[in-house]
């Protein structure tokens, strides 16, 4: 996941340079880089959680500002 995210900001950063893509683009990009890291890690741990202590009785969210 670090690897792909660093290899994606890398993109969006070098068509921000290059003025390649509008503003509204690049926001959009890098949010959806975030939430797919957010999304991604949520993932990994809420499973490895459930393993080890079972189904949790609340219900869990993420509020993520930028």
């Amino acid at each position: 996941l670090r690897f792909w995210k660093g290899r994606e900001m890398t993109r969006v950063a070098l068509r921000e340079l290059a003025n390649v893509a509008p503003l509204e683009e690049t926001t959009g990009e890098l949010s959806q880089i975030a939430e797919i890291c957010i999304r991604r890690v949520f993932d990994h741990w809420n499973a490895e959680f459930r393993k080890r202590y079972g189904s949790p009785s609340a219900q869990f969210a993420i509020l993520a500002l930028g």
